[in-house]
């Protein structure tokens, strides 16, 4: 529900990464895009906790507190009060 009609909030971010949180009712969720061919590396010490959401097959990898994201890749991650990591 929260990716269709959630509360919308922006991350500072360098490019060319996008990133954002829907938030709604009990689900809120992490959302960054890589607007660029080549893969970036996100710090997500700055970004609120979440993990990988299962349900998608966006190929991603995680490095202890860095998201590698492949070009023009996607990552969406759940965030709630008992994240986990």
């Amino acid at each position: 529900p929260a990716l269709m009609r959630g509360k919308m909030e922006l991350y500072p971010t360098e490019d060319p990464i996008l990133a954002f949180t829907r938030k709604a009712d009990k689900q809120t969720l992490l959302c960054l895009f890589n607007f660029s061919s080549q893969p970036v590396y996100q710090n997500m010490e700055e970004l609120p906790p979440c993990y990988q959401a299962n349900e998608l097959d966006f190929q991603v990898r995680r490095f202890e507190k860095t998201l590698e994201i492949p070009g023009y890749g996607v990552f969406i991650g759940v965030c709630n009060n008992d994240t986990q990591q």
